[in-house]
């Protein structure tokens, strides 16, 4: 028998959140808070970001765990991207 936490908070590393905009083209999104309360996920978004507006149109996303060795590459990531008309 496994125990589950009730709580589990990643902190560090950073969380990478994918979330989609309405032309379908990916927004990436580096946070650092996240957590898991039993069976739902809890992210600390502002609500004028592009993630948490993709978010309110549809609630399909991917969280991406940064391991140790890629956090500081996650969080070196180029504000603009994702950001459509943004370019790369």
């Amino acid at each position: 028998m496994t125990d589950e936490p009730s709580i589990l908070y990643f902190g560090m590393p950073m969380v990478l959140l994918t979330t989609e905009h309405d032309d379908g083209t990916a927004n990436l999104a580096p946070i650092s808070s996240a957590w898991v309360l039993g069976q739902n996920v809890v992210l600390g978004l502002g609500d004028a970001s592009p993630a948490a507006r993709n978010l309110a149109v549809r609630t399909e996303l991917v969280l991406n765990v940064a391991v140790l060795d890629l956090w500081e590459q996650v969080e070196r990531r180029p504000a603009h991207r994702g950001r459509p008309g943004a370019g790369e």
